[in-house]
């Protein structure tokens, strides 16, 4: 008698010519968002764009077939949800563990086989995905906030290239072929190692403005949780079936596909840079 063997998940390979695409298309964002560093409120502007966006791409994924006055209700709270959080942070801090929580709160069961519909189907997407990448643009406005911004951004945005480039060269293991069966294990390990390592390139960068010791602890966890925002998302598009969010950015996807892995790692090291600065 003969036992069936379940088949081996199958690593989806990349076209040849996406790597160099992808590249130039992370550089053109950090240009943009070192473009927005300069002035102080610069990174608002930015963070209002993106959550306009995301809002817009959250509806198109749940609701394909939704009108354009739907989705730009949807985008206008998504842009809602972005400057709600950024005033009610900047003037009580202890808001962001709320903000936080109550994302994820919502959040969470859009991802499950039978998810909530009414009001709560609406404004999960946008909040998620328009008040968490927010916490950059109050992260720019604290002590050394340029600084900040970078190891954010380093752990998430380098580590990602790093994960996509490690995963296409040397990747053999899926990491979650439910979720992105591009993704692997070889692929996570290096995203985590070359992101870890970017943010670290930020304390000397900019002169010793925020201390090694605290950056040592902070960019590993920050890159773990920006693999787990890319993983949450990659959940959300699997849902209803998309592959990438939207072609705003061409080889880049959309502007979920941007700031997803932003959604927990800006978070956190708004939360861990406030800790450090005591």
């Amino acid at each position: 008698m003969t036992t069936a063997t379940a088949p081996r998940p199958v690593i989806v390979p990349r076209p040849p010519g996406e790597l160099p695409r992808r590249a130039a298309a992370v550089g053109a964002g950090l240009l943009v968002v070192a473009l927005a560093l300069v002035p102080r409120d610069g990174m608002v502007v930015l963070a209002a764009v993106a959550a306009f966006a995301g809002g817009w791409e959250c509806r198109a994924i749940v609701s394909p077939a939704a009108r354009r006055a739907d989705l730009l209700l949807s985008a206008l709270l998504g842009l809602g949800c972005a400057l709600a959080c950024m005033g009610a942070v900047s003037r009580w801090p202890h808001a962001a563990w709320f903000v936080a929580v109550a994302s994820l709160a919502l959040f969470a069961p859009q991802l499950g086989r039978r998810p909530p519909g009414g009001a709560a189907r609406l404004v999960a997407g946008p909040l998620w995905f328009g008040a968490l990448p927010a916490f950059l643009a109050l992260l720019r406005q604290g002590d050394h906030g340029v600084a900040w911004v970078g190891v954010a951004l380093a752990a998430s945005w380098g580590g990602a290239i790093g994960s996509y480039a490690v995963g296409r060269t040397l990747g053999r293991r899926p990491l979650a072929p439910r979720l992105s069966p591009a993704k692997t294990v070889e692929g996570a390990i290096g995203g985590f190692v070359v992101g870890s390592a970017l943010a670290f390139l930020v304390v000397p960068l900019s002169g010793g403005a925020i201390p090694l010791a605290a950056v040592v602890w902070i960019a590993p966890l920050a890159q773990a949780l920006s693999q787990g925002g890319d993983l949450l998302e990659s959940a959300f598009k699997r849902r209803h079936g998309v592959k990438d969010s939207g072609r705003l950015l061409g080889a880049q996807g959309g502007v979920l596909d941007c700031v997803d892995g932003l959604c927990l790692a800006a978070p956190f090291v708004h939360l861990a840079a406030g800790f450090v600065r005591g």
